[in-house]
């Protein structure tokens, strides 16, 4: 089991800022940055300057249709910036600051708009259903 950022004497750490360290303007893609994994749940924040899910990539005998189709739960919500999620079901939520999303397992969707004026700063947590 992986265990970042919590301390094993019993004592409460703090870890940084969600503010802290953002890429810079010109960053070309989304930056995930693992805050804490335990117990079977992951925490990412997660940060975008008018990046979106690419509609199809291949890496590494990987095709991705542009859909996220991910095994666990994920809760978002946004800490800076404005962001759209699209659906496959044709379904589009808009995100401002404060809005928070709970996606089941499974629920295909992309990021369909994220601010290029701004930077968009998410926190993400992902758990077993």
């Amino acid at each position: 089991m992986k265990t970042k950022g919590v301390s094993h004497n019993g004592e409460a750490r703090r870890l940084s800022s969600l503010f802290a360290g953002l890429p810079g303007v010109g960053a070309e893609s989304e930056h995930f940055q693992l805050l804490l994994e335990h117990s079977g749940c992951r925490f990412e924040r997660i940060v975008s300057r008018g990046q979106t899910t690419p509609l199809v990539t291949e890496a590494e005998n990987f095709l991705f249709d542009g859909w996220y189709d991910q095994p666990n739960e994920e809760w978002v919500l946004l800490l800076a910036g404005e962001a759209e999620l699209a659906f496959d079901t044709g379904a589009i939520e808009r995100l401002k600051i404060g809005d928070c999303l709970l996606i089941p397992a499974h629920c295909k969707h992309r990021v369909s708009y994220t601010a290029t004026d701004e930077t968009t700063v998410w926190l993400a947590v992902f758990f077993p259903s």
